[in-house]
């Protein structure tokens, strides 16, 4: 019995990917390839999510500063190390945020992520 939960459990999974791949193929233009290791399957994705985030980048007008703190946020940095790395303060980085909220129209990090990034 575990054995077959185990194994549809595997199922599920490897169809879950395969039809993100395939959704992500069709709606890029972009032919997946199958390797035994995935890379390819994973460098679709991430090319899927790259170009979605550029046409939002574009489409919301942000500027290369918050682009800048959006990658960051997306790394789940808080906003300290975010202010290290950029060499700005913490109010700097909540000002930029605040101004991406504001144009994205959302109202927490979760979804300016979700909304730039998927």
């Amino acid at each position: 019995m575990i054995l077959s939960i185990n194994l549809m459990l595997s199922i599920l999974i490897f169809l879950q990917l395969f039809f993100t791949v395939l959704l992500i193929a069709i709606t890029t233009g972009k032919k997946p390839t199958a390797t035994p290791d995935g890379k390819h399957t994973l460098q679709l994705i991430e090319i899927h999510t790259t170009d979605k985030l550029e046409h939002n980048y574009k489409k919301y007008a942000l500027s290369t500063r918050e682009l800048e703190i959006l990658l960051l946020l997306r790394e789940g940095l808080p906003y300290k190390l975010i202010g290290d790395k950029l060499h700005i303060s913490q109010r700097t980085i909540s000002s930029h945020v605040a101004n991406m909220f504001e144009k994205v129209n959302v109202t927490n990090k979760m979804e300016l992520v979700n909304r730039m990034s998927i």
